[in-house]
C-alpha cells in the first residue's frame, strides 16, 4: 500500500536531487557555450575550470542514475514510484488528498482548465502511461547514464571506459527536463504545487565575469 508519508518524503528527496541536477547542468551549459567575451573564454580554459567541466558531468551522471536506474538499490528511482503509484492501493490519507483536490476552485483560460490536479486514479494512470512513453523515447541515453556511472565513475576502468559512448549535452538536457516534468506533474497535480528549477543564484556565469573584470582591471593598470 502506497502511503501520502511515503510519497511525500520520496519528492522531498527526489527534490533534492533535482535541484542539484539543474544546478550542475546549467552550469555544464555555461561553461561549453562560447562566451562573447574573449577573456571569459580563456578564462574557462584555466585548468581549474577543465576539472569543474568534468566533475559538473561526474555529478549529472552520478544524480540521473539515482533516478532513472533499474537497480532495486536506488530507492529514488522513478519506475519504481510509477510502478507502486499505478499498482497499489492508495492509504486513507492519500485517497483522501485526491478527494480534497475536487474541492480547488478551477479556472479556464484559453480553453485549458486550471488547476490541473488529480481528482481520481483514471488522471494519474494516464499521465503514468505518458511517461512510460517519454522514458521510452530516452533509452538509449539513460543505458549512456547506468553504464557511465557503473563502468566508469563508479568503478573506473580505462579499458572499459573507451566502449562506453560519449554522452553528450543535449542527451544530458532532455533527461533533466524530463526529471523536471515528472516531478511537477505528480508532485505538482497531487498538491497543486508547481516547483521552478531555474538556478540563477548557484550559476557559475558570474564567477566567470567577476573573474573576467578583474583580470581586464589587472590589464589595464599594467
Amino acid at each position: 500500500m502506497l502511503t501520502l508519508k511515503e510519497l511525500t518524503s520520496w519528492f522531498e528527496e527526489l527534490s533534492k536531487i533535482i535541484i542539484d541536477l539543474n544546478i550542475a547542468f546549467n552550469n555544464l551549459k555555461e561553461i561549453t557555450s562560447i562566451s562573447e567575451s574573449e577573456t571569459v573564454e580563456n578564462i574557462k580554459r584555466n585548468g581549474f575550470f577543465l576539472h569543474h567541466r568534468f566533475q559538473l558531468r561526474f555529478i549529472i551522471a552520478i544524480q540521473l542514475s539515482k533516478v532513472y536506474s533499474s537497480s532495486p538499490s536506488q530507492r529514488i528511482r522513478i519506475n519504481q514510484l510509477l510502478k507502486r503509484l499505478k499498482s497499489e492501493e492508495f492509504d486513507k490519507e492519500l485517497n483522501n488528498k485526491i478527494e480534497d483536490n475536487k474541492k480547488i476552485p478551477t479556472l479556464k483560460i484559453d480553453n485549458e482548465i486550471l488547476p490541473k490536479v488529480f481528482t481520481n486514479r483514471e488522471q494519474i494512470n494516464t499521465e503514468i502511461e505518458l511517461f512510460y512513453l517519454r522514458l521510452k523515447e530516452n533509452r538509449k541515453s539513460i543505458k549512456k547514464i547506468e553504464d557511465s556511472r557503473n563502468k566508469i565513475y563508479a568503478h573506473s576502468d580505462p579499458k572499459i571506459e573507451k566502449f562506453i559512448p560519449r554522452i553528450e549535452i543535449d542527451e544530458f538536457e532532455k533527461l533533466v527536463i524530463l526529471t523536471n516534468d515528472f516531478y511537477n506533474t505528480f508532485r505538482g497535480r497531487m498538491f497543486d504545487i508547481h516547483t521552478d528549477f531555474r538556478t540563477g543564484d548557484w550559476s557559475v556565469k558570474y564567477v566567470l565575469n567577476i573573474m573576467a573584470l578583474q583580470l581586464n582591471n589587472r590589464r589595464k593598470k599594467n
